[in-house]
Parts: C-alpha cells; sequence; structure tokens
C-alpha cells in the first residue's frame, strides 16, 4: 500500500453520518462533487464524484473494479478514466477511474487507488475518538446502509447499539480475554498461554495540514492505559529451539467514524489486531511456570514535518507470580503479546500503531536465572507525498524492561 498518511487521516469533528438513499430506480450511479459558498477555501479535484449506489445491492465493491448492478454508464454520459470515485458507506472507498464497461444492464468499473490530496487541497483536518467505544461496529455481514438515516443525523448512542454479546464476540472497549492456548506442540517441546488480557482502548488524535494538492504537516498520537497480563507454562524434556514464531491470536471487528470535508464524505476504520511471539531454546529437561503483567498510561505516535518526530511516553508499573521452575539445564524463552492499532481511510490499510509487553526466562549452565519483563512500542506505515517517493516508516517509539526476579539453583 502507498499511504499511511493520506490514508489515515481525515475526520473532522463534529461527524456527520453518511447516510442510504431512497432514490428512483435508474439514477446516475454518480454525481459531480462541488464545494458550497460555506465551504470557504476549500478546493476539490474538478472531476470527483460521490458514487450514489447502494453496497450489496446495487454495487459490488472488488479490489480493483466496482461492479454497478441495474444501471448502465455509457461515453455519453460523460465518465473519463482519471476521475475520482468517492462513497461513504460501509468502509467507504475513495479510487481512480481507468476503464468503464457496460453490458446487459451491468457496468464494471475498473479502478485503482486513489489519495485524498488528489481529491482536497488547502485545508486542516483534525479530530479525536476513541476507536473501540465510540466508533460504529462493522460486522462482515452488516448492512450499514440501514442503520443511518438520509435526512439528518443519528446520535451516536443508537449508531453503537449493537453489543458485543449480540455479535457473539469476546470483546468489549478495547480488551479481549486470553483463553488458555497452545502456543507451541512440538514433540517434547510445550509452550501455553495459560491466561491474562490486554487492554488498550486509546485517544486517537489525527492532525492533517493539506496544502496545495499536498500534505504539509501530519500527526497521528494514540494516548490512552494499556495493561496487559499473561501467564505462561513452557515444559520440555530435550534440546530445541524456536526463534522468532508469531502467531495470530485475535483481531477485533472493525470499527468505523463518518464525517465530510465540505461534500466530500470520509470513513475512518479501526481495529486491533494481537499476536504473540515466541523465542524458546532449551537444552535438557525443563519446566516453568510465571506470570507477569504490567499497566501504564502510553502515548504513542510520530509527527511529520520535514522528517519524521517519533513520540513514546510511559510510566509502567509491573507484577508478577512465581516463577516456578525445574531445570537442571540451559534455557533462555521470551514471549511477547503484540497489540497493534491499525487505522485506515476507506477500509485501506495505513499507520500501524503497536505496543508489546513480554516475559522473559534466562537460565546459564552454572544454575544461575533471571526472569524479566518489558514492554516495547513500535509504529509503522508510509507517508505518500505527491511530490516525492514515498518516506516509509518502521521505528522503535520505547522499550522498557524490568527485572522480575533471579536467583541460583
Amino acid at each position: 500500500m502507498k499511504s499511511f498518511t493520506i490514508k489515515s487521516a481525515v475526520l473532522l469533528i463534529p461527524l456527520y453520518v453518511l447516510t442510504a438513499c431512497d432514490e428512483p430506480q435508474g439514477r446516475p450511479p454518480w454525481h459531480s462533487l462541488q464545494p458550497a459558498p460555506e465551504d470557504g477555501s476549500l478546493v476539490l479535484a474538478e472531476r470527483a464524484f460521490l458514487v450514489d449506489a447502494e453496497p450489496g445491492a446495487e454495487l459490488e465493491v472488488e479490489t480493483d473494479e466496482l461492479v454497478f448492478h441495474g444501471v448502465t454508464v455509457e461515453h455519453d454520459d460523460d465518465w473519463q478514466p482519471g476521475d475520482l470515485l468517492v462513497q461513504g458507506a460501509g468502509q467507504g472507498f475513495l479510487r481512480r477511474v481507468v476503464d468503464v464497461k457496460a453490458a446487459d444492464g451491468e457496468t464494471v468499473v475498473t479502478t485503482e487507488e486513489a489519495e485524498l490530496p488528489e481529491l482536497v487541497a488547502q485545508t486542516s483536518l483534525h479530530g479525536q475518538f476513541r476507536p473501540f467505544s465510540e466508533g460504529l461496529r462493522l460486522d462482515d455481514d452488516a448492512d450499514v446502509g440501514g442503520l443511518v438515516s438520509r435526512n439528518g443525523m443519528l446520535p451516536l448512542d443508537q449508531l453503537t447499539a449493537r453489543t458485543d454479546a449480540q455479535a457473539g464476540l469476546d470483546w468489549s472497549g478495547g480488551r479481549v480475554e486470553l483463553s488458555p492456548t497452545a502456543l507451541v506442540d512440538s514433540g517434547g517441546l510445550h509452550v501455553d498461554i495459560t491466561g491474562g488480557h490486554f487492554e488498550f482502548d486509546p485517544s486517537l488524535d489525527l492532525d492533517v495540514d493539506l496544502g496545495w494538492w499536498s500534505i504539509d504537516r501530519f500527526e497521528v498520537m494514540a494516548s490512552g492505559t494499556m495493561d496487559a497480563e499473561i501467564g505462561l507454562r513452557l515444559a520440555s524434556d530435550g534440546d530445541y529451539e524456536i526463534v522468532d514464531r508469531t502467531m495470530q491470536l485475535w483481531e477485533s471487528p472493525r470499527y468505523a467514524w463518518y464525517g465530510w470535508i465540505g461534500p466530500v464524505p470520509v470513513v475512518v476504520v479501526s481495529r486491533m489486531q494481537l499476536d504473540a511471539a515466541v523465542s524458546v531454546s532449551t537444552h535438557g529437561p525443563s519446566s516453568v511456570t510465571v506470570g507477569a503483567g504490567a499497566g501504564s498510561w502510553v502515548q504513542v505516535g510520530a509527527i511529520y514535518e520535514d522528517g519524521w518526530e517519533l513520540v513514546g511516553d510511559h510510566e509502567f508499573t509491573f507484577r508478577h507470580r512465581g516463577p516456578e521452575l525445574v531445570l537442571d539445564t540451559e534455557l533462555n524463552a521470551r514471549v511477547a503479546l503484540e497489540g497493534t492499532l491499525k487505522v485506515e481511510l476507506y477500509g485501506v490499510v495505513g499507520p500501524q500503531l503497536q505496543l508489546s509487553p513480554w516475559a522473559q526466562l534466562d537460565a546459564d549452565a552454572r544454575g544461575h536465572w533471571s526472569a524479566d519483563v518489558g514492554v516495547d512500542g513500535r509504529i509503522g506505515g508510509a507517508l505518500s507525498l505527491p511530490w516525492r517517493d514515498d518516506i516509509g516508516i518502521d521505528a522503535e517509539l520505547f522499550a522498557w524492561s524490568e527485572r522480575l526476579a533471579e536467583g541460583q539453583l
């Protein structure tokens, strides 16, 4: 994907809700977008259009094409390659037309991704919201268009009325509970999560200054309380080595916010993914049980303005139980949870902010052992600027650690 700035940084406060429409059959599938007098200095691309077709019924949204049912677009309908198409229902989309073919009452529009500065110029965008407490939840099979009103704005509490219990998912307010899970089960090596949780429900700040078809400044910041706890059990009957094995434990539903830049609909989508990363080296029989946790207020993010400025503030405290261990040989084991907050514009991947609490146990051949805990913070993504190559970012924001316990066998 090209851009993390452009694909993540568009939200206005207050948020207005895009709506389903109830218009006669046969209407054109898209309509020209022009700033209104009250939009001030807002400038839009000359060839920009709002798609007015119901997803899943009149319109199928594919990766590189839009398929319209029941409407036919011909060359004399004033379409042309290069037109920008935007929609704000569901995850929404922002596309550039490549080609249009019509036949048998169906129109297939081949498209490619477009960038926000191609559509909007000369404005500042500022937003602050809590991704998992204040957004409209998008289940994969949800009919989002049926939840909103054409002629006004529904109160936010009506938009978030679907509860996690109704959806059958163990996820609430940025917190996921960890059930007993086997991470490694290979021959005589076993590594299990015995329980725990991961919680992060931050306030997300997006701040973007758009110049003349460009981005002058971009900021993404997540601030809030993180709390994580993990119980681990490791058992080995011989010599084994596993290096950085990563497995996905869980991914949250998607949550969306709907707004406008003048007449342009904007959709920001967020989700959380939780992975586990394991590294183990054993030399002989061993058994370890340990539990550890960490809590803190954290702020993670980055600012781009003629170069990157990274932000990684934290105030961690830790807690533990154990370790209980039986071993008479060397052992090195590290298990990390990786909670990744993904922020997307129109359902396209944008910046990713990651918090990784971890626990580690080391024992050497002389019988000395130590247990450590820590939390790492990272940011990843790319900033796409029209006048230069993409500027990627994959950086460590902080690395905090604490000695849990140590001793002599």
